[in-house]
């Protein structure tokens, strides 16, 4: 009988925020879980090497163990894949976490935690028994747009999305997730079975619940991660109601 002692798992660097969501979401287990990725050039002086290493050498030591959820082993730090982000498009240092710090560090490939092993108080966890009988598992439900409001932003985008097949949109607001225009519409798009989630368009700070919520706000993820939250909750069979 084979033994697991853990998961390790490399990904694409553009699309590695996404899936350490994802991925951490249905996570509640003992056993390490880690991630990484590498930034280009992907040569052999690039720093795949350097971030494999790192993964591997977080996936061994006892300290790894108890329920951390998903981890991201990036450049010498230990970041909390729930709060896992992209924040430069090209710096090589680019993953930084949006609400809370590390959860630590490499020294000469020594794997370091500042922590106990925790998890979000504001983390919602979903059962992959459930999601994995939805008729989109494995992809889950891929049409959720994310739409940017600005000034004059027209409301009828939200509509018009749903004209166009969109299961849900999720609304990158203004401030901490406010809407210049459009209340009237989602009022529309909410009585015709629309889902819909309002965030902010920064990737740090909540976008907070209205004291008599119309719509769901996004919390303390930002709008990529709420879209994939959005894609586990439709999975899981809820709705706005």
């Amino acid at each position: 009988m084979h033994t697991v002692f853990g998961s390790s798992s490399l990904f694409h660097i553009n699309l590695l925020e996404e899936t350490a969501f994802l991925m951490d979401s249905p996570v509640s287990c003992e056993k390490p879980i880690v991630a990484s990725g590498a930034m280009r050039p992907y040569t052999s002086s690039s720093s795949m090497v350097i971030q494999t290493s790192s993964m591997l050498s977080c996936s061994l030591p006892t300290q790894s163990r108890g329920n951390r959820g998903l981890v991201v082993a990036f450049n010498s730090r230990i970041i909390p894949g729930y709060w896992a982000t992209k924040l430069h498009s090209k710096h090589p240092n680019a993953f930084g976490t949006t609400a809370t710090g590390d959860q630590g560090l490499f020294i000469n490939n020594l794997t370091i935690f500042y922590n106990t092993p925790s998890q979000p108080l504001f983390k919602r966890f979903f059962n992959i028994a459930v999601v994995s009988t939805h008729p989109s598992y494995p992809a889950l439900h891929n049409v959720f747009n994310i739409l940017y409001a600005a000034r004059q932003l027209d409301g009828r985008l939200w509509l018009n999305a749903q004209g166009n097949g969109a299961a849900g949109v999720i609304i990158a607001g203004t401030g901490n997730g406010g809407l210049p225009t459009g209340e009237e519409d989602i009022a529309e798009a909410l009585e015709s079975d629309q889902q819909i989630v309002l965030g902010t368009r920064r990737p740090f700070g909540p976008s907070h619940p209205e004291r008599s919520p119309a719509y769901a706000k996004s919390g303390f993820v930002h709008v990529i991660q709420a879209r994939i939250m959005l894609q586990l909750v439709i999975a899981s069979g809820y709705d706005m109601k």
